[in-house]
């Protein structure tokens, strides 16, 4: 015993200036008739040209991607980590003056990212605060306040 097909429902073409339904003979037709295909080529070739160069951009950023040296995979990671610091410190003060402020905070490092003394790595999340970087941060005010510190860090990396 055999199912017969479902016969298609009619679709209204897609070209503006005819709009007839019809039903349709192939799976995925847009137009009536070649003549209506012919009409409408060039809206076609807009969309067609776009997803090109949407896909052109998509592959160029992957080739970026694949040429990124170290320093900037570290940039990378550095700019997510402080990102994750600000947000898991966001209900806190700053750890230089105590006080909530209006506006951009920073993640503090207690040492330097450049300086790296006795091991110490920039990814470390006892040793990174939230400063506010408009006053503490740029007067040299870094009175880091201990208490939220972790007692063994400061202790390591004092050396003492």
């Amino acid at each position: 015993m055999r199912i017969a097909p479902k016969p298609s429902r009619p679709k209204k073409c897609k070209n503006p200036a005819c709009g007839i339904s019809f039903p349709p003979q192939r799976l995925g037709q847009a137009v009536c008739s070649p003549k209506c295909g012919l009409a409408i080529k060039d809206m076609n070739q807009e969309k067609a040209r776009k997803s090109l160069a949407q896909i052109e951009r998509k592959e160029i950023k992957v080739r970026k991607e694949k040429l990124k040296s170290r320093a900037d995979h570290l940039k990378d990671t550095q700019q997510a980590f402080n990102a994750w610091v600000r947000e898991r410190d966001a209900e806190l003060p700053c750890i230089s003056c105590g006080r909530h402020h209006q506006g951009k905070y920073d993640a503090g490092h207690y040492r330097t990212v450049g300086s790296k003394v006795n091991g110490h790595s920039e990814f470390q999340c006892h040793s990174v605060e939230l400063n506010w970087s408009i006053g503490c941060e740029r007067e040299g005010r870094m009175h880091y306040q201990f208490s939220r510190l972790s007692r063994d860090f400061v202790r390591g990396s004092e050396g003492s």
